[in-house]
């Protein structure tokens, strides 16, 4: 075989698709929409796992998909130049016939192209694995790649795909850490493209670090794999987000509650007295007004000694669990179980899982060993059908049944570093250390799979995974781990949060005040509390050295500035609420960093979007009371909380007390919802609509209401009002119409910084 030359001829085309072969290797392109590529690099061979990421349509068989598949894409064909290059719109997509050398152009700029002398691991001039060398520009962009630590442009910096338990990690620093998502979007001088990349195995991405005296500035990705199969997407920043996001399945439209306050603490489970800790939590959090609508039952519940047993009830702690579940249910509170995928050796079950060969496993059949919680355990091998059934009787009947609500799929990142260690593989076994993440996929979509069974198809879910692939959000809200107590966690966690927005997972949060360290001392707990009033998930949740709970009353003085914070974060569930459906619907992230709105923008700015139209104001950094910042370009500005205009592009100072609700600016020629009941977060919801008013011209803005639990609103069963403003010289006109079957006249307020009075009209009206 030659090297570093290869010859590549066109073996077969069609409308939307060629195929070229060159010794040894097949290349595949597809057009599978006008912004969507897919190229495939595939030595003879090789098997071709399924992918768990790709979802365009329909559900995902336990199995996996095909990664070759074309069901659900609704192609394309563009204007062919010979066999090597296609044309169509402002895009050139070509190849080179030696080497198979990539080359895209938009309005004839250079938008991604191959490193030469050879982009690919064509012939093992690279190795044993495959490779893709990429051209890079100087002063290109990075984002995404899922929960990353560092800044938010990750240009110049190297990157372990490979999920990691990393407790206690530096989030400026560490790598690699939980999620699996081998997606980026780089921006030059072209625009923007996305890369990614369709594997499970363990992948490194370069983006700059490293040189070569031989070719000229590149960025590369290795895949733990030979084969090499990846994506294009196009568009702008925005579209490619949203491409992204529904190539992987989208986001789960989770129960309302989903977005409460959530408490959390290793300190009760791991209590002998753990039923009475719990109990006077729920109490409390009645007692002192703060509503709270699930707890996360850390894994002290399955305890037998300082061990951790998976789908056992330390009867000793917890006498009645289904007494404690009603007890909660009843203060409105639902409880979320830590589920974990490894099964200690002596483990009450361990002998009948293993005579049933359902753990991952040795050559000879044998279980595989990992470290796990002071012992060893196996990992449960999810594609085993026996298992996984068995997983799901377990979720059921240890959990559900005693009044469980959710599961919390915790310590799945699948470790598993030997390629000795065989998974089942649906009767086809292969090297578990391939597909890693695949593990937890499945783990969450079992979990996902008995809840839907035992509450019924008619009532939507909520769980929780740590590690997953691309896509683990269509099924599951994530958070960023097991961070630190310190004040760069807070500004670098808010950096991940905003990477995972980029990298289609939207439903996030962090473990609000640190999970493990030291307890977080005032400011800084009510700087995170603050910022985690703007993210999905609302969650405090610790295992502080001193084995102190971190909960809203840890410091008591602090408790009227704490409860200021929960009523903004309250006020603001409407408006949060339709952003997740949104998320849901229109694949649009719920935060998003400035650069999502206006690619000249900074993108490490302290100031970010929430929703559409929603510009939150955090402090990140210690001792800090005052901000000076530069407002976003909007061509109608931007109102404080008091109504006063601040116009777009302008550097303004404002004062940020650590005590009380952080700042939020609407944008001029947005409508803002907001609960106005008497007791938010637990009375039902009564929408308030504020009107921003711009100076002249018109604009439009719905919001989605439902009973927050059920899937009636596929019926229409909903509340769809959608508002047409028009800001006219002598008023502002807003027209409103509701599409769903649930009646609602709107309560409805104007802020005008023109004073204009506000003509309300019923859509059907004359």
């Amino acid at each position: 075989m030659p090297q570093f030359r290869h010859l590549f001829s066109c073996v077969e085309r069609s409308s939307g698709h060629s195929l070229y072969r060159t010794e040894g290797t097949l290349s595949r392109v597809d057009f599978l929409s006008e912004s969507l590529l897919r190229v495939a690099i595939l030595p003879d061979g090789v098997r071709l796992l399924p992918t768990l990421s790709v979802y365009p349509a329909g559900g995902m068989p336990r199995e996996g998909r095909d990664r070759l598949s074309l069901d659900g894409f609704p192609l394309f064909s563009p204007e062919r130049e010979g066999d090597f290059a296609f044309v169509w719109g402002e895009y050139r997509l070509s190849f080179e016939p030696v080497n198979f050398l990539m080359r895209l152009t938009k309005n004839g700029l250079p938008l991604l192209s191959d490193r030469a002398p050879m982009g690919h691991n064509l012939g093992g001039e690279y190795g044993e694995y495959a490779r893709h060398y990429l051209a890079r520009e100087p002063g290109e962009r990075i984002y995404g790649l899922g929960d990353k630590s560092g800044a938010l442009n990750k240009a110049g910096r190297r990157f372990r795909l490979d999920s990691a338990d990393a407790m206690g990690y530096d989030a400026e620093t560490s790598d690699p850490l939980y999620q699996h998502v081998p997606f980026y979007i780089c921006q030059n001088g072209a625009g923007f493209v996305g890369l990614f990349y369709d594997t499970h195995a363990g992948c490194v991405f370069d983006f700059g670090k490293e040189l070569s005296n031989y070719t000229g500035a590149y960025r590369y990705t290795k895949i733990g794999e030979r084969a090499l199969v990846y994506y294009i997407l196009l568009g702008t920043l925005p579209e490619i987000v949203a491409r992204f996001s529904s190539l992987t399945g989208g986001s789960a439209f989770l129960p309302r509650r989903a977005l409460l306050f959530s408490g959390s603490t290793m300190t009760y489970t791991d209590a002998p007295d753990a039923d009475r800790q719990l109990r006077a939590f729920a109490d409390e959090c009645g007692a002192r007004g703060f509503a709270c609508g699930g707890f996360y039952l850390s894994s002290g519940y399955t305890s037998i000694g300082q061990k951790r047993y998976v789908f056992h009830w330390n009867n000793e702690k917890i006498p009645n669990p289904k007494a404690l579940a009603a007890y909660f249910r009843a203060r409105g509170i639902e409880l979320v179980a830590n589920i974990k995928p490894v099964f200690l050796t002596d483990h009450p079950l361990y002998e009948t899982i293993a005579r049933r060969s359902w753990f991952l496993h040795l050559p000879d059949g044998t279980p595989a060993l990992t470290p796990f919680w002071d012992g060893l355990g196996s990992w449960l091998d999810f594609t085993n059908p026996g298992a996984y059934d068995f997983w799901k009787e377990q979720v059921i009947s240890q959990l559900l049944a005693n009044g469980i609500a959710g599961t919390w799929n915790d310590n799945n990142e699948y470790e598993v570093l030997d390629c000795g260690v065989l998974a089942d593989g649906f009767g086809n076994p292969y090297p578990a250390c391939l597909e890693k993440p695949a593990f937890a996929m499945r783990m969450a979509a079992a979990s996902l799979e008995a809840q839907q069974s035992f509450f019924g198809a008619d009532r939507r879910q909520f769980l929780s995974s740590r590690a997953g692939a691309a896509g683990i959000c269509r099924m599951a809200m994530v958070w960023t781990g097991d961070n630190r107590t310190e004040w760069k966690t807070l500004r670098y966690n808010h950096y991940m949060g905003l990477t995972l927005s980029l990298s289609g997972l939207y439903l996030f949060g962090h473990d609000i005040g640190g999970f493990v360290g030291l307890a977080p001392e005032r400011e800084l707990f009510l700087r995170w509390l603050q910022h985690g009033a703007f993210t999905p998930r609302f969650v405090i949740h610790s295992w502080n050295d001193d084995a102190r709970a971190t909960t809203p009353w840890f410091y008591e003085d602090l408790v009227p500035a704490v409860r200021e914070i929960f009523a903004f974060r309250y006020r603001m569930l409407p408006y949060l609420y339709d952003a997740m459906y949104r998320a849901h619907t229109l694949h649009e992230p719920i935060l998003r960093p400035l650069v999502y709105e206006d690619p000249a923008a900074d993108p490490e700015s302290d100031l970010f979007f929430v929703g559409d139209s929603l510009l939150a104001v955090c402090v990140f950094d210690q001792g800090v009371s005052e901000l000076t910042l530069r407002l976003p370009k909007s061509g109608d500005g931007w109102y404080d909380e008091r109504g006063a205009w601040l116009p777009g592009g302008e550097t303004i100072t404002l004062a940020c007390p650590a005590q009380g609700a952080p700042h939020a600016l609407h944008k001029g020629g947005s409508v803002f919802a907001e609960d106005a009941a008497p007791n938010p977060g637990v009375d039902e919801i009564e929408p308030v609509f504020t009107i921003y008013a711009q100076e002249s011209g018109s604009f439009s803005r719905g919001y989605f209401f439902d009973d927050g639990e059920t899937t009636a609103y596929l019926q229409n069963d909903c509340t769809q009002i959608a508002f047409s403003i028009s800001c006219l010289p002598d008023c502002v006109r807003v027209r409103y119409e509701n599409r769903g079957n649930r009646a609602i006249r709107p309560n409805v307020r104007l802020i005008d910084r023109l004073h204009r009075p506000l003509d309300l009209v019923k859509g059907d009206d004359p």
